[in-house]
């Protein structure tokens, strides 16, 4: 039930860690609303030794995703 005149916006941002492994293998990690908590997750993915790349992306407003970092082995 809503009340008259009172909307409630619920949006919010997600974000996806993907993991890309050196035979090419993609693997979604991690789904959160925390962007501190996907770069962290995203490091620790990067210390399994079969991963080369973690990408965060952001869904944007039209359902869309955009890429916001990058992080490489060694780098």
């Amino acid at each position: 039930m809503q009340c008259p005149g009172s909307l409630i916006d619920m949006t919010w941002e997600l974000y996806e860690v993907w993991a890309r492994h050196n035979d090419g293998f993609e693997e979604l990690v991690l789904t959160t609303k925390d962007l501190n908590l996907a770069k962290n997750e995203a490091k620790v993915t990067l210390d399994e030794e079969s991963v080369d790349e973690c990408v965060i992306y952001r869904e944007t407003e039209d359902g869309d995703t955009e890429e916001i970092s990058r992080l490489y082995r060694g780098g």
